[in-house]
């Protein structure tokens, strides 16, 4: 009984503070600047013709995050995606060069090696574990410039999605020439 005696205090405590409702004081068309119903309308129809552009954009846009994924994947992948030809055919050429170098040099390490192994006089162990570290420390160079490429080849990536979305928005945003009168005045777009 006491909490229902409460609630019914309170209830009746906010009654007496609120304020009488006035919906022009809520909604205050002028405030955007509709004096009046045609600015208002012409407002609500640029509004609806940047959706539809937008709409557009969104149909055409190229994800960053699967350009990234596709360049790490074959080099220069997202570059082609994104229409950068040039430098996907570079970042392909680099990173294939660096790791088959890479690879061809850890072969020859490792074919000296396995003579090294083999061999049982002193004079000769030495030299053939110069022979055989010599091609090794040469793989290991190339496969660290190889990682460094990728590496920049998933920056270059994010780069250059970002540019074929730029160009994407400004060719969809210039295929409509439209002059409009909006509440903060002429908005001419190309």
């Amino acid at each position: 009984m006491k909490n229902l005696i409460l609630i019914i205090l309170t209830v009746f405590a906010i009654n007496i503070s609120a304020k009488d409702f006035n919906i022009m004081d809520f909604s205050r068309p002028d405030k955007y600047g509709w004096e009046t119903f045609e600015k208002r309308e012409k407002a609500v129809e640029d509004l609806s013709e940047r959706q539809k552009l937008l709409q557009l954009y969104e149909m055409e846009k190229q994800d960053i995050y699967g350009n990234v994924i596709k360049s790490l994947v074959i080099p220069g992948w997202g570059q082609y995606h994104a229409k950068n030809y040039s430098k996907g055919q570079i970042f392909l050429g680099m990173e294939t060069v660096m790791l088959l170098t890479s690879y061809y040099l850890y072969q020859q390490s490792m074919n000296k090696y396995d003579r090294y192994k083999q061999a049982t006089q002193i004079d000769e162990i030495n030299k053939l574990y110069d022979e055989a570290a010599r091609p090794y420390r040469f793989a290991q160079t190339f496969l660290g410039a190889y990682l460094a490429i990728l590496i920049y080849n998933c920056y270059d990536s994010v780069e250059t999605t970002n540019d074929y979305n730029a160009k994407v928005w400004n060719r969809i945003e210039n295929k409509s020439l439209k002059i409009s009168v909006t509440p903060t005045g002429l908005t001419l777009r190309f």
